[in-house]
């Protein structure tokens, strides 16, 4: 919201400027309509990189087009515009690493606020002069911020990443040629349209995927049952045991990176197409042509081959974790998927403090006390 409303206030400063703004007036109405846009987009997620990024953004093209470009003397060679780039350059690696949901968020606000107010300060006093060198410092510190991005984004790719970077892109060709209208402001307007491209696609990926493991949401479940699903199956589903306390001692991206281990070693035993994230620490699998027995067996395996894995964590840390499986099936008289899954998770959450690390199916422990009453008469 603080970024929405200096949005706002800056957008009014620019169009109720006595001046003219510039020769583009339609590219410059349509970067003014994707900055809105994007930002309203923003105002109903989580996501403070792109937040950031897109006021980054915005302001490069506030810096160029009000405060750069009216000055008569070449720009390669000032002071501001060195400064601008340096400033550039450490932003795009410092939003990189910003979280999706920082806690810190109104601080880096202010930061990046101060920072604007330090250059236009600069400006506006006529510091024109640096020291031989730094402009030349400004354009390796982006080579290495680009180097940066491109390894983290070949090892980890995701839509935002992968946006993130080539928006960077438009960016560093948007300052090196500033001078030049056209190529400054198309630059910017293809950076912004990239930026909320990404949002938009980034959340309807997360809408029916889980972004860490890549597996289908909770909300692809009943999507899938309607069209997929037969009208008779089998479900587990199953928790990793101490997950919280996981949290707790390796933060979010380490457990994370456990959590995909996991999955990775499960998947091993070629079990379903049909895999769900139903929350953190929960999974839901889906057996078409298996009944209960069967696929009590492949879960029992599944729980046995992760109980017996030494998982190694990118400090060298190895530990063991165990999960918890759970077996139904689909009745008659059970609705739709949601209602298995409901009968299944109270009936197991009412034995998970003493079956943790076992697996448990309903219809085999109703079986079990049908056997032994029969034994006992």
């Amino acid at each position: 919201m603080p970024a929405f409303i200096t949005l706002v206030a800056v957008l009014c400063a620019v169009f109720f400027k006595d001046t003219e703004l510039d020769p583009l007036p339609v590219a410059n109405i349509c970067f003014f309509a994707l900055a809105c846009l994007n930002f309203l987009f923003l105002s109903l997620i989580t996501d403070m990189r792109s937040v950031f990024f897109s006021l980054l953004i915005f302001c490069i093209y506030i810096c160029g087009r009000r405060l750069l470009t009216n000055d008569s003397y070449m720009l390669e060679t000032s002071g501001i515009y060195t400064w601008l780039m340096l400033c550039g350059a450490l932003n795009l690696f410092a939003f990189f690493h910003i979280s999706s949901k920082s806690k810190y968020a109104f601080l880096i606000l202010i930061a990046f606020l101060f920072e604007g107010a330090f250059l236009e300060n600069l400006y506006l006093s006529g510091f024109s002069s640096l020291p031989m060198g730094f402009s030349n410092l400004s354009f390796v510190l982006f080579g290495l911020v680009f180097m940066y991005l491109l390894s983290s984004v070949s090892i980890e790719p995701s839509i935002k990443s992968n946006a993130f970077f080539f928006a960077s892109l438009l960016v560093f060709l948007a300052l090196l040629n500033i001078e030049d209208t056209y190529l400054f402001v198309f630059s910017l307007l293809g950076a912004m349209l990239i930026t909320l491209l990404s949002n938009v696609f980034s959340a309807l990926y997360t809408y029916f995927r889980d972004p860490v493991t890549g597996l289908y949401s909770l909300n692809s479940f009943q999507r899938h049952e309607l069209k997929f699903f037969p009208p008779k199956y089998t479900v587990a589903f199953f928790y990793i045991d101490n997950y919280q306390k996981l949290l707790n001692v390796f933060k979010q991206k380490q457990t994370d990176l456990l959590v995909k281990m996991v999955i990775k070693r499960a998947l091993s035993l070629d079990l379903t197409p049909y895999i769900y994230r139903l929350r953190a620490d929960q999974f839901c699998l889906i057996f078409f042509d298996t009944d209960v027995k069967q696929t009590y067996e492949l879960i029992e395996n599944m729980r046995r081959l992760i109980a017996g894995t030494e998982f190694v964590l990118l400090n060298k840390k190895a530990l063991k974790l165990t999960i918890t499986p759970a077996v139904s099936e689909k009745r008659r008289s059970d609705a739709d998927a949601f209602a298995v899954l409901s009968r299944m998770y109270e009936n197991f959450r009412q034995r998970y403090t003493f079956t943790q690390n076992m697996t448990f199916c309903e219809e085999i422990e109703k079986n079990k006390k049908v056997n032994k009453a029969s034994f006992r008469r």
